[in-house]
């Protein structure tokens, strides 16, 4: 099953608002999630500008679609949040 664009995005919508959540997503992931973040008031950028983006949110949660030390990141500078990554087997250079 095919679920288009705008129906994905009323779905992560509202499931952030009922978790509390922020979508944050690094550059180099899939397009389609960097849009995601981007229109559901995330931020796409580099690991160091998405966990300062994380500390200046109201949410207790921060989602983040990157690499595993990209949520270590955000988790030091929001050592009071929830820390979610997407995909914890994703790896870049800088993680390897």
């Amino acid at each position: 099953m095919n679920i288009q664009y705008p129906e994905k995005l009323k779905f992560v919508k509202n499931f952030l608002k009922q978790n509390d959540a922020k979508l944050i997503a690094h550059y180099y992931v899939d397009e389609e999630l960097q849009k995601l973040a981007e229109d559901t008031g995330g931020c796409v950028a580099d690991s160091l500008q998405m966990a300062k983006f994380g500390s200046q949110q109201k949410e207790s949660k921060l989602i983040i679609a990157g690499v595993r030390f990209m949520g270590e990141t955000a988790k030091i500078l929001n050592p009071e949040k929830k820390i979610y990554v997407i995909d914890k087997d994703a790896t870049c250079s800088l993680d390897e």
